[in-house]
């Protein structure tokens, strides 16, 4: 990977740029689509956010806003001025943030279960976490890590990501900073519901598993209230790792997508 402004990226292909926003605990979940056919004529742009890998902590507290304004300088970077902006779980609020700040660089957006909250649901993830932050303060990250990724992924969730993604669980463990000090602390403060999100005008995909649309739902709901221009797709047999365990599935999902709308010159 490459290193510009203390963040770490790669960029493959050709074609028109798309950005890939990782969530939390897993940095590296769109590598498996970075090989896929069906996204082969496109110029695929992957990043460790801040904290993640060889990427540079944040200086100072964490904040949504700063993370994008990461994503719209590594855009800068790489003399991308307009791009399609695919987000996983926790960097759905770092993409939804990017379109509002920087509307003229995103052509359209594609969320994979958006980790979105108002007040009250944050004070209730806040709650549902404290342990398992507490746990990695207390020197004992590998559990905290583990107990967090066997809510989305299942007790197996090492030996079945690792297919996709060598080495994933040590990465995880050493990335547990970015997760549980600053990934945690930057949602905490961002609300989904005053940030003015039905400005939003760009075409978007909001991708939800089968198997975890119903405890999203909630989520969901505020989504589409919000955009109600957004387009849902609900995914049959998937969950919330699909674009890591269905990696050509997801390719797929995407450039369908993609293809009826083209960067605009």
């Amino acid at each position: 990977m490459q290193q510009a402004n203390a963040i770490e990226f790669e960029v493959r292909g050709d074609g028109e740029s798309v950005l890939l926003i990782h969530g939390a605990i897993v940095a590296d979940s769109f590598l498996p689509m970075m090989s896929q056919p069906a996204l082969s004529h496109y110029q695929l742009i992957r990043y460790r956010r801040r904290g993640y890998g060889r990427s540079a902590p944040p200086s100072g507290p964490s904040t949504v806003e700063k993370q994008a304004n990461d994503a719209r300088a590594l855009l800068e970077h790489v003399s991308v001025s307009q791009a399609h902006v695919v987000a996983h779980s926790g960097g759905g609020p770092i993409a939804v943030q990017l379109t509002l700040d920087a509307p003229e660089m995103v052509r359209s957006l594609v969320l994979f279960e958006p980790a979105l909250q108002d007040a009250a649901m944050a004070s209730a993830f806040n709650v549902q976490l404290t342990p398992l932050i507490e746990m990695h303060r207390a020197g004992n990250s590998a559990k905290a890590v583990h107990l967090w990724m066997r809510l989305v992924a299942g007790s197996d969730w090492r030996a079945t990501l690792d297919e996709h993604i060598p080495g994933v669980g040590d990465q995880a463990i050493q990335d547990a900073a970015a997760t549980f000090e600053y990934d945690l602390e930057a949602l905490r403060h961002w609300d989904f519901a005053a940030v003015g999100a039905s400005r939003i005008g760009q075409p978007v995909l909001h991708i939800v598993g089968s198997r975890t649309a119903v405890g999203r739902q909630p989520v969901t709901d505020m989504f589409q209230a919000a955009v109600p221009g957004a387009k849902l797709l609900t995914i049959p047999d998937a969950d919330h790792t699909l674009h890591m365990t269905n990696p050509e599935l997801a390719a797929a999902t995407i450039d369908e997508f993609l293809r009826l709308r083209p960067l605009q010159s």
